[in-house]
């Protein structure tokens, strides 16, 4: 049975297409219309009247469309509260339908020191395509954001392992997340104090809006330790 979330997705998404196709049809009417030898002989005055009011149309259409996707990354946000994502634990490559809840119970209870966490463990499964040599991480949703933080919160043990737990986010997050990574890592290798909430970085308590930023907040924790010295 779907939930609400879902059904609120569904009907975005099929608000998003709707958009996507009135957008094209309006694009190529103005083609058209630019194309069409007689638009030379309609006055100018109508002719920039006709193609202003076409792109009008366009930048409102384009800006709902932004909108609806911004409610459902934020939908989509929601839904995955309660998610982590386990990467490492083998994967058993048989014909026996794998047991996943009981797989994470007892990487939690060996890695994690969390006793008999599958009680708070509402679904669990892989996720991606199966590859010669991988694994794919498993997908866990918890019984409430409570547990999953208890759960995310003694991740640290598995630092120097071949094991992680991450939160799960939309696609378009996870991009933007990536490209925030890689300033977060030399952040932290500066000695900077830097954390990502989401797709926000924050370097110090200031938030990344790019290199100005960081080269900001370097300066700032060079002066302090002159003040210092």
């Amino acid at each position: 049975m779907k939930s609400d979330i879902d059904l609120e997705l569904a009907v975005h998404k099929a608000d998003i297409d709707k958009l996507a196709r009135t957008i094209d049809s309006i694009v190529k009417r103005l083609e058209r219309l630019e194309n069409r030898e007689q638009v030379q002989d309609i006055d100018r005055s109508r002719s920039t009247y006709v193609s202003e009011d076409v792109l009008s149309q366009i930048q409102s259409l384009e800006k709902t469309q932004k909108d609806i996707e911004k409610t459902m990354t934020d939908l989509q946000c929601r839904s995955m509260r309660d998610n982590l994502l386990f990467f490492g634990p083998a994967e058993y490559r048989g014909n026996r339908k794998e047991d996943y809840v009981a797989l994470i119970d007892v990487f939690c209870d060996d890695l994690l020191r969390l006793r008999n966490i599958k009680r708070d463990i509402e679904r669990a499964h892989r996720i991606g395509r199966r590859r010669d040599g991988e694994c794919r991480p498993v997908l866990v949703k918890f019984s409430s954001y409570r547990v999953r933080e208890k759960v995310r919160a003694n991740a640290s043990r598995l630092e120097d392992t071949r094991y992680a737990i991450s939160e799960q986010f939309p696609r378009s997050i996870q991009e933007q997340r990536k490209q925030l990574y890689p300033i977060l890592k030399e952040a932290r290798r500066s000695g900077i104090r830097a954390t990502m909430v989401v797709n926000r970085l924050y370097i110090e308590v200031e938030e990344y809006r790019g290199p100005e930023t960081k080269e900001t907040m370097v300066a700032s924790t060079r002066d302090d330790e002159v003040t210092e010295g």
